[in-house]
């Protein structure tokens, strides 16, 4: 589908995409401004976010930002009934909420901004952090 976007919008010669795996980024070290992820962390396994923000991290050039949007894990009822659905309907409900400025912090992260908004009953946070 993004292949068939690019090209519809013309901008082949700009964009390119690459699959990999983001426990084991096929970049080289320090080669990127910024990396950006929207509702991704979610998805992985609790032990794999470290792993993944390492790669970030990893391939981030020094003062480099990363871009977080996130459910915000909290103790509501919203985030509770939320993550029943997420245990009895994985297919569904495929993402957890998670506490994303202790991960980024853990990870090496410093935040330079966040910005909470709701949805569905649900914290979202827009986070952008800094490689030091």
């Amino acid at each position: 589908m993004a292949s068939r976007h690019i090209q519809r919008k013309g901008m082949e010669g700009r964009i390119s995409l690459q699959l990999g795996d983001a426990t084991c980024l096929p970049f080289a070290d320090n080669q990127f401004q910024a990396v950006f992820m929207s509702f991704t962390l979610e998805l992985f396994e609790p032990a794999e976010i470290p792993i993944v923000l390492g790669e970030c991290r990893r391939v981030l050039q020094q003062g480099g930002r990363l871009g977080i949007v996130s459910l915000l894990k909290s103790e509501t009822r919203a985030v509770k009934i939320y993550e029943w659905f997420h245990v009895h309907f994985p297919g569904i409900v495929d993402c957890r909420p998670i506490f994303v400025h202790q991960v980024l912090e853990t990870a090496g992260f410093r935040t330079s901004k966040a910005q909470e908004k709701r949805l569905w009953g649900l914290s979202v946070v827009a986070v952008v952090a800094k490689k030091p």
